[in-house]
């Protein structure tokens, strides 16, 4: 099995609910590398390992809450920070990615 498909094992064998096992295949490394190199266009001639290797030594968050506007609270599913030592240390890019999934979308490709 690949690893996306042993991380969703392990989250069906839990019991997980379909949120909380979305976002962790999200989250996963191979999966967030290619997400990224595929959508965001400074990524595009990164290697798939070397995106992979990247993730797995900066996980993605879950959960994370913003209350930076008064009164409101926002919680993302999945953030994904950029920072320059993806690109050798040459940039100084950072970027912060909000990753949500939508069940009707993942539904259908599965």
């Amino acid at each position: 099995m690949t690893a996306i498909q042993n991380t969703l094992a392990d989250e069906l064998d839990k019991g997980t609910l379909f949120d909380e096992q979305c976002k962790h295949i999200l989250a996963d490394p191979q999966m967030l590398a290619y997400i990224v190199k595929n959508s965001v266009k400074e990524c595009k001639d990164i290697s798939m390992d070397d995106l992979i290797a990247y993730f797995k030594k900066h996980p993605a968050q879950t959960g994370i809450e913003d209350t930076l506007i008064s009164g409101a609270k926002i919680i993302y599913d999945i953030i994904v920070r950029i920072d320059g030592s993806l690109f050798g240390g040459q940039n100084n890019l950072g970027l912060i990615i909000s990753i949500y999934r939508k069940r009707k979308a993942i539904l259908d490709i599965l």
